[in-house]
């Protein structure tokens, strides 16, 4: 069957959306994931962003108004989790605490994800008094040099001591959270070490999901053989600092998953989320709003829809979703789901 670009060939083309049955969420309390994009700004330059227009260029500063995140929150039910980045750095937000304070009377079960260099002690100590469950701190290179590079416009230094902060406040929360490409592969077999003089004990990875401003600018995936080597000595190196790697169902190819997996079942080092088939988890229970309020389904491989309602139908049963999840439940291969699973579209 050809695979289908998405959103393109089903959201935006009506004689082919109307061949497919909308496939519709139930509306629970406590159970649907809302993530929000509350800037663009960053006061970083990664040459593997996602989050640049086509050409490769960076996106203009936007901010999500406080008067639209209002509208959202106070048309949804009590959500089970709220998760804050996607697009930009959130504490580049000029009103990021009032908006927390929002975010806050909606979810019991906040996540945040930053780059840790605004988290002054003072930023750490405001945050505390928020029911903040899970802080990714990005981090892509455990070595001076390589941070710079690939963190453009931070410092690894600055990075440690705004993280070792954090963890003080939350604890088993704040974990690291590392992308892979074949340029950071020797820098990152050493991110326990980095993770044990911080203070944090998890850290979980992803692979680079190739996109052209990212190639244009050096950043490639990486070789079978040099990740699978890199993997055995970051769990060398996980086992020798007592640090937990988290990865999940769709981190890589079925024979490197497969080994990911028997090493778990005999060390408690390496944690790997448990597949659950073909249909992705993800599009029943999480969407995302972005800085200028059109919805966002997973992954920087998807174009953007708009929304004209921001109730629960309007948002989480939107018909851009409801197609996606259709062609999910029909096994029909959707091409930014082939970069997120890898191989796993076999199994």
């Amino acid at each position: 069957m050809t695979t289908l670009n998405f959103p393109h060939d089903i959201a935006y083309v009506q004689n082919l959306a109307r061949t497919i049955a909308p496939c519709a969420v139930k509306k629970k309390d406590h159970h649907f994931n809302l993530g929000i994009g509350l800037s663009t700004r960053c006061n970083f330059r990664c040459p593997m962003c996602y989050y640049h227009s086509e050409t490769g260029d960076f996106v203009e500063p936007r901010d999500m108004p406080l008067s639209l995140l209002d509208a959202i929150l106070n048309q949804l039910p009590t959500l089970a989790n709220i998760t804050v980045g996607l697009e930009g750095e959130p504490f580049c937000h000029p009103s990021i605490f009032q908006a927390l304070d929002m975010m806050a009377q909606k979810s019991d079960r906040i996540s945040i994800v930053s780059n840790g260099s605004l988290l002054t002690p003072s930023v750490c100590r405001t945050l505390s008094a928020y029911p903040i469950t899970l802080f990714a701190l990005s981090i892509d290179a455990a070595d001076t040099a390589a941070y710079a590079k690939f963190r453009v416009g931070g410092n690894l230094q600055t990075f440690k001591k705004h993280g070792a902060c954090l963890a003080e406040y939350f604890g088993d929360a704040v974990r690291l959270h590392t992308v892979m490409f074949a340029e950071n592969l020797d820098s990152i077999f050493q991110m326990p070490q980095v993770a044990a003089e911080m203070g944090i004990g998890h850290i979980s990875f992803q692979q680079l999901r190739p996109h052209a401003a990212a190639l244009r600018r050096g950043i490639t995936p990486s070789d079978h053989f040099e990740l699978e080597s890199c993997l055995n000595r970051l769990i060398e190196n996980a086992k020798k600092y007592n640090i937990v790697l988290h990865f999940d169902s769709f981190f890589a190819n079925k024979t490197i998953m497969q080994m990911l997996s028997d090493i778990s079942e005999t060390t408690s080092v390496v944690s790997v989320q448990p597949h659950v088939g073909k249909q992705c988890p993800y599009i029943f229970n999480f969407t995302s709003i972005l800085s200028d309020g059109r919805i966002f389904p997973c992954c920087g491989d998807f174009r953007p829809a708009e929304v004209g309602d921001y109730s629960f139908d309007g948002i989480f049963n939107h018909d851009y979703l409801k197609s996606l999840r259709t062609l999910c439940l029909q096994s029909i291969p959707m091409a930014p789901c082939s970069l997120c699973r890898q191989d796993l579209m076999d199994y």
